[in-house]
């Protein structure tokens, strides 16, 4: 049974987001539009090889995207 009623469809996409963001937030500070730091919006927090390898490739256009793959796997028996 459950007890707490469901969150209506108008109001459940506001809070039940998956959407995540990569990158720095800009400076909302910034008025003159001086802070240009590029950012990415994915659906879903999980990432594929495939996504993973497309945000690598960003770094090789104009526009520039830094990327850095940092290695936080582990051996099985630690």
């Amino acid at each position: 049974q459950v007890t707490n009623p469901p969150i209506d469809p108008i109001r459940e996409e506001l809070v039940m987001s998956l959407v995540s963001f990569i990158g720095p937030r800009p400076n909302i500070f910034d008025l003159v539009g001086n802070s240009r730091r590029k950012r990415l919006e994915v659906r879903q927090p999980i990432l594929t090889n495939g996504d993973l390898e497309k945000i690598r490739s960003i770094g090789h256009t104009e526009d520039r995207f830094d990327t850095k793959t940092i290695d936080i796997t582990y051996a099985s028996n630690e």
